[in-house]
């Protein structure tokens, strides 16, 4: 074999070589493509699957109580284990519910005790034992117990709910525990079926409502779970005992407590004081016809407080809130209120956080009226020749409506009518007559007369 073959048979091999590489690589590159594109589409489905609203918590029980731990997200999802502490749930599928979803807004979602998937929740939702509530962004939850007994969940928010006990006697006292990651307000009303305790586990202590421990066996309150795992307790009204780190402090209504992450309660201080309301005004009515109208909320400074707190609800119990918004000025346009009654209060908010006592509740109405008011016009004659130079009109319509002749009021206004003179120049006169509703409809009538030169 001459040198010349020999070359070229090491050049045959050398493209050989590479030939196989190339191929080799180039479905590397596919095979990798494809893992990377399965991979984003599986975790797409996992994020669904496993929403990431609220910062992870999760929870142990231990020895017949909720001991809050910390815990880090797995693999997408919170891990929200209980030990077993003797009392059970029922999952055979006859276990009673323990509340209601009763309301939500935006993207809730829910998780059975035994499952492994969050799923999309809808109002009316049952939960039972050791069931999860999650709010992701924008969103927000009622929980009710019954219609005297509810949670507020606010945003990125997680709720895990429980009965307490298993003998009738507690069931009869309707006792919960609540685990609590997030903003959380309640209602708490044991006088007029029975006693209510609830025991609020926080990732830094443990809050317990007792409704004997005040006058009227009712209390309001509210809970915030900071970022760094502190906790802030308020109660507006009746009374919560908060444990922590061996102390146990007694809050009162409009007090507050603060428990850092490894600290005993702070002593309860007072909250601040409700603002005054400037407007709308107590019991007023806005009227529209297309678009809601917008309102203007107002009201006065507080020098201590860095932010206000006001919330629009259509029940005066402020249940299922239309609006929950933290302002940092005294004053709101908001024009998305369409017609029904609403109730609406301010609460000032300090440099910590602190929420303090809510204002005076005020009513307001919004109406709409789609039709135009009733116009019925007397006109001295047909069209036609007069001689005189004044003549009244007369007419009824709407007592609430506005009345124009000729762009003018008439003299003569009450309940039943109207009646106005009117002067005539010689020649023809055109009659206008306008009523004008409270939402800027319109009915008219008008009239052609002559008077003679």
């Amino acid at each position: 074999m001459t040198a010349g073959e020999i070359q070229s048979k090491k050049a045959r091999g050398i493209r050989r070589v590479l030939f196989w590489v190339g191929t080799l690589g180039a479905e590397a590159v596919w095979a990798l493509t494809a893992f990377l594109i399965c991979a984003v589409f599986l975790l797409a489905g996992l994020k669904q699957l496993f929403p990431e609203g609220a910062p992870g918590l999760s929870f142990f029980e231990v020895g017949g109580r909720f001991t809050p731990v910390s815990l880090e997200k797995s693999e997408g999802r919170f891990q929200m284990d209980f030990a077993n502490d003797g009392d059970a749930a029922d999952f055979s599928g006859k276990a009673e519910a323990v509340a209601q979803l009763s309301r939500l807004e935006n993207e809730v979602k829910y998780k059975r005790a035994k499952g492994i998937v969050w799923e999309g929740a809808a109002a009316g939702l049952s939960l039972f034992e050791r069931d999860a509530v999650q709010t992701l962004n924008n969103a927000r939850a009622t929980i009710a117990f019954d219609a005297e007994n509810v949670l507020e969940m606010d945003e990125n928010s997680l709720v895990i709910i429980r009965r307490l006990g298993g003998s009738r006697i507690l069931r009869s006292r309707r006792s919960f525990r609540v685990l609590v990651n997030g903003r959380l307000r309640g209602r708490i009303d044991g006088s007029g079926s029975g006693n209510v305790n609830l025991q609020i586990a926080l990732p830094s202590g443990l809050t317990e409502i007792d409704t004997r421990d005040s006058l009227d066996q009712k209390t309001e309150f509210e809970i915030n779970v900071l970022p760094d795992k502190s906790s802030t307790v308020t109660v507006f009204k009746g009374v919560a005992k908060v444990r922590a780190n061996g102390k146990t402090v007694e809050v009162k209504a409009n007090e507050a407590t603060k428990i850092e992450k490894v600290a005993a309660p702070s002593a309860p201080l007072r909250i601040l004081e409700p603002p005054a309301l400037k407007s709308p005004a107590a019991k007023k009515i806005y009227y529209y016809r297309n678009f809601p109208p917008e309102i203007l909320f107002a009201w006065q400074e507080n020098k201590k407080s860095q932010h206000y707190q006001l919330q629009i609800a259509k029940k005066p119990r402020f249940v299922g809130l239309i609006l929950n918004e933290r302002l940092s000025k005294t004053r709101f346009l908001y024009g998305n209120l369409k017609k029904g009654v609403y109730f609406w209060r301010v609460a000032a908010v300090d440099g910590k956080g602190v929420q303090g006592a809510w204002s005076a509740v005020r009513k307001i109405e919004v109406v709409q009226l789609l039709k135009p008011p009733k116009l019925e016009v007397l006109f001295p004659k047909k069209d036609g020749i007069m001689n005189e130079a004044v003549i009244v009109v007369r007419g009824v319509s709407d007592a609430a409506a506005k009345i124009y002749i000729n762009g003018n009021a008439p003299a003569q206004r009450d309940a039943e009518g109207f009646a106005h003179e009117l002067p005539l120049k010689k020649g023809v006169n055109l009659i206008l007559v306008e009523s004008v509703d409270q939402a800027g409809n319109v009915s008219f009538e008008r009239r052609l007369i002559s008077r003679k030169f």
